[in-house]
């Protein structure tokens, strides 16, 4: 329960953090990379780690992809960070459901911002994005299993 509430905590900091100043901190990051290391090596399902690299790879081709196509960075190095370290708490479907809400979320938000506010957006948050998705398919999860 504890462990709950740390990570709780660490992702609403990155949440809010990542909102009004576009990075996430490592040490948030390390504290989540220790306590999934500590959940993972308790369920003795290593299985869990594959879910991480599988996150991180599908977060660097969209980055190359995107400096590639765009010719900038389309999101940061503390989100693949992120990313990866998330990914690790996943199974490997919970993996690929976790990346596209978060990026449907941000697809989401940018397009309400843009028609509300008739300005394009320049920079979107993506971590907060990964918190907020991290939360709703654990919330989720735990109340249908």
């Amino acid at each position: 329960m504890i462990l709950s509430t740390i990570i709780f905590c660490c992702l609403i900091s990155l949440l809010i953090i990542d909102l009004f100043i576009f990075q996430l901190p490592d040490e948030l990051i390390l504290i989540l990379l220790i306590i999934f290391i500590y959940n993972m090596l308790n369920q003795m399902n290593i299985i869990f780690i594959l879910s991480g690299i599988c996150s991180l790879v599908i977060g660097l081709l969209a980055y190359f992809y995107g400096f590639l196509r765009f010719k900038t960075k389309v999101f940061g190095i503390g989100d693949l960070k992120f990313l990866f370290v998330s990914g690790i708490s996943f199974n490997l479907e919970d993996a690929i459901l976790y990346i596209l809400l978060a990026s449907s979320l941000a697809l989401l938000y940018s397009i309400i911002i843009l028609v509300l506010k008739k300005i394009k957006v320049e920079k979107v948050a993506f971590g907060a994005f990964l918190s907020l998705s991290y939360i709703i398919l654990n919330t989720y999860t735990y109340y249908i299993d």
